[in-house]
């Protein structure tokens, strides 16, 4: 309730006939019992998700086109995401999939047009080109780079330049 009460004074609406149906659709989503137990921070959580990327739950739940897991290309892509630091592996997640966050069930329930979208790499392009993202679609066109690199020095080119276009957090 705490929440709620919280919402309703942001809104500062003196129209409590529109904060009840609020209310009420809120707690049909969320039983009183559990937000009694729950703070703002939590909701944010299991609504948001998390910031702590797991590279190998990542790895875990990518799905592969033109490639599979034992490609030298997939092998060096999952190399440069396990040597990435903490904000290279964000902007590398939201060059994929136009969020910052996953959500706290990690990458199986990875959302995407409308619905549980997997990460793809996909094998895609030339190896002048730089790797190509599919926000909706949780995917990356990866060329086959010739090294591991090109393969690394394209990759953070991609994920570092025209990073604040449109994404959803």
């Amino acid at each position: 309730m705490n929440i709620l009460i919280l919402l309703y004074k942001l809104n500062n609406t003196n129209d409590k006939e529109q904060f009840e149906v609020l209310k009420e659709g809120f707690y049909e989503i969320m039983p009183i019992k559990i937000n009694k137990i729950l703070n703002e921070f939590d909701l944010k959580f299991l609504l948001t998700g998390t910031n702590e990327i797991d590279v190998e739950d990542w790895k875990n739940n990518t799905d592969y086109e033109g490639y599979n897991k034992y490609d030298i290309t997939v092998i060096n892509f999952w190399k440069c995401v396990t040597e990435f630091n903490k904000e290279n592996r964000r902007k590398l997640l939201i060059f994929a999939t136009g969020c910052s966050q996953i959500p706290i069930t990690g990458f199986k329930d990875l959302q995407g047009n409308g619905n549980i979208q997997h990460f793809k790499l996909k094998n895609a392009g030339n190896t002048d080109e730089l790797p190509k993202s599919h926000t909706c679609f949780n995917r990356i066109d990866i060329p086959p780079y010739k090294s591991y690199t090109q393969l690394k020095q394209k990759l953070l080119l991609a994920i570092s330049e025209g990073i604040d276009g449109f994404t959803i957090e």
